[in-house]
């Protein structure tokens, strides 16, 4: 719903362009969301259209992690904002982002090897599109 309410708000502003504050994390954290809960390889973009163009998403933040982003909103006096939402702190994403920071606590080049590999993917080593080995096979 923040979302849905984002993109309207700007459609009643005259905006075409939204900013958004994702950082290195979120990029990473939607990556193994996508993988592990919809059986998809894919991530949020630093620029995507939306709606045929009427609305573009940048994230100027997407290259810096999560503590630097944090410590230049500290610098810079602005405040942190937590989810309102009652379920943001029992979610699949709560779950991907704690495991995650106890890679990261167990090896600090984690985070950067994830993001290389997001940036230097090599499709003739990615298994070919076939069908989901749980399903049956259709009897004939």
């Amino acid at each position: 719903l923040r979302r849905k309410l984002l993109f309207e708000t700007a459609r009643e502003l005259g905006c075409t362009k939204v900013a958004l504050g994702h950082s290195m994390d979120d990029l990473i954290e939607t990556f193994f969301l996508n993988v592990l809960y919809t059986g998809q390889a894919s991530t949020m973009l630093p620029k995507q259209e939306l709606f045929g163009g009427r609305i573009t998403i940048v994230r100027p933040m997407i290259l810096l992690d999560r503590p630097r982003v944090s410590a230049a909103a500290k610098k810079l006096g602005l405040g942190e904002y937590p989810n309102p939402c009652p379920s943001a702190q029992n979610s699949e994403r709560t779950r991907v982002r704690d495991l995650l920071a106890g890679l990261y606590r167990d090896n600090p080049n984690v985070r950067g090897n994830i993001y290389r590999a997001l940036t230097r993917v090599h499709p003739e080593l990615i298994v070919p599109g076939h069908e989901d080995p749980g399903e049956p096979e259709p009897s004939g």
